[in-house]
């Protein structure tokens, strides 16, 4: 059943895929503070990660992380508006674009990390990936009480 979903969003053309995609990244987002909604962002990154799994080629998963990647950002993000409303007359017409910039410019980190991987194996992805994965292993162990 959710396979058949996912089928029908990757079906779609591109344009109308990435509402959706950014829709499911923003859900992602959930699970900060202050709404805390945890088990949204879990079942948020479980599909956008089955999107990039399920995508065609490279191309297909870079596109799908970046989308989602700006899609959470945005949402996580949202108060970095705040700043520009201490004066709106002067600065308030900059808060969108600060918005937009910070969130699709965030989101290429995530496309790196789901385009690579998916469909083609580069060589930056090879030897970066395990630095992360025992990066994130040794944090853990440190941190551990």
């Amino acid at each position: 059943m959710v396979s058949a979903g996912l089928d029908s969003i990757l079906a779609r053309r591109r344009l109308s895929q990435w509402p959706i995609i950014a829709a499911i990244g923003a859900i992602a987002a959930l699970g900060q503070e202050p709404l805390g909604l945890w088990p949204a962002t879990i079942c948020a990154l479980g599909l956008i990660f089955a999107l990039i799994r399920k995508a065609a080629s490279g191309k297909q998963a870079l596109g799908i992380g970046w989308i989602a990647g700006a899609g959470y950002f945005a949402v996580a993000l949202s108060w970095i508006v705040e700043p520009f409303l201490v004066d709106l007359a002067r600065h308030g017409w900059m808060a969108p674009f600060a918005l937009l910039g910070v969130s699709v410019g965030f989101g290429l980190f995530w496309a790196f990390f789901d385009g690579n991987p998916a469909k083609s194996h580069s060589f930056l992805w090879d030897q970066i990936s395990p630095f992360f994965g025992i990066y994130g292993k040794t944090v853990t162990l440190l941190t551990e009480k």
